[in-house]
């Protein structure tokens, strides 16, 4: 049976998530998605910055950049019955 849109469209959008605060909280890493794993490239530290520097060529130095990664969930709610819809409409 499909949602019966004019009683409830009304509902679900003003009453659901009324102030959709935890959105704002929200990151989006779609783009470091591979199939169900998110992959987000970490850069190292960044490198020593120095004034009027006495000893020129400074010493080379090595970054070490790593991955963040986390799996993606899948959330679902379980079905409610709605009884008496024809007492709504």
């Amino acid at each position: 049976m499909a949602i019966e849109k004019e009683i409830w469209i009304d509902d679900i959008q003003e009453n659901l998530f009324a102030s959709n605060s935890f959105v704002a909280r929200g990151v989006d890493h779609s783009q470091w998605i591979d199939n169900k794993t998110v992959h987000i490239p970490q850069a190292g530290a960044n490198p020593t910055v120095e004034k009027d520097r006495a000893s020129v060529p400074a010493t080379i130095g090595q970054r070490t950049d790593t991955d963040l990664q986390y799996n993606m969930a899948e959330f679902t709610t379980d079905p409610i019955l709605i009884r008496n819809l024809e007492e709504l409409k």
